[in-house]
């Protein structure tokens, strides 16, 4: 959420849903008349890569127009999603011949090294023993060079440090590992929640570059989730390349924008949603 008054800026982030205790349109309520009780101290709110079907973005769009708030929807990235549907060896076989050969062939690589293997840590106490490695790993290679690691930023590795720990307490994270031989070379972050498994944050140890180690992470994890009986795999973020080598599937997200009343939020309204759409068919 973005608000602007008095030439000076605030800052609020907000992705895919707003969190809300009890009854959902309660909550988006309480939300929504906070904003109306200051909505002299902001212009703009923008709630980021909601998906088409979010229920908040069904609701803000709702409350804004009996506010009588202009809203406007800009389309955003879309991430790629697996369906676990079939069997593994079902799904295996789908995919194209050089794919398939490519893990096989990196496996028996890395197995020279070390044996490998698939660990998942959901108890607290493994995770908190296990979350250095988890660091280590997702800051190696470029991500430490580029400054986006999670201990690249102190605010960043705190606000992982606390997710890690409130997702714990739900039951709700996994730590993923891929070892050689009991090594733990590559990792990722994975949240299962209502039969849906997420991957986020992940790293991989650069000396075993060769074996393509988070790509065999993805396929033992994969597999893992059809053995489990598991509905999905969520990749999250954007459609990168290798994500689709997985899957073809994506989700669609949209950046929602409420203006307020004021004079500044119409004049943003109209240049956002009218006039810069204007300037890119011109430019087009």
């Amino acid at each position: 959420m973005v608000c602007a008054r008095g030439g000076a800026t605030r800052v609020f982030t907000h992705c895919r849903r707003a969190i809300v205790a009890g009854p959902p349109d309660e909550g988006y309520r309480a939300i929504w008349n906070a904003l109306q009780n200051t909505r002299d101290d902001w212009d703009l709110l923008q709630l980021s890569r909601l998906p088409q079907d979010s229920p908040t973005r069904a609701a803000f769009e709702q409350l804004a127009g009996e506010a009588h708030c202009a809203t406007g929807v800009w389309q955003g990235d879309v991430s790629p999603y697996l369906t676990l549907s079939g069997t593994w060896e079902a799904y295996l076989a789908s995919l194209c011949a050089k794919f398939r050969s490519n893990p096989r062939k990196r496996l028996s690589r890395l197995a020279k090294l070390g044996e490998p293997a698939l660990e998942v840590l959901e108890d607290a106490g493994a995770i908190e023993r296990a979350r250095g490695d988890a660091l280590r790993l997702e800051a190696s290679g470029w991500k430490a060079q580029a400054g986006t690691s999670i201990c690249s930023d102190p605010a960043v590795e705190r606000f992982y440090t606390r997710l890690a720990d409130r997702a714990t307490e739900r039951g709700w994270l996994r730590l993923l590992f891929l070892t050689a031989g009991g090594r733990r070379i590559a990792t990722s972050y994975g949240s299962c929640y209502r039969g849906r498994l997420f991957l986020f944050k992940t790293g991989y140890d650069p000396e075993y570059a060769t074996c393509s180690p988070f790509k065999l992470l993805t396929y033992l994890a994969i597999q893992a989730a059809y053995a489990e009986g598991l509905s999905e795999v969520d990749f999250l973020g954007d459609a990168e390349p290798w994500k689709l080598e997985w899957t073809a599937a994506t989700r669609s997200h949209d950046w929602l924008y409420v203006f307020s009343q004021s004079r500044r939020a119409q004049l943003l309204h109209w240049m956002k949603f009218q006039m810069v759409p204007e300037l890119k068919k011109w430019r087009a």
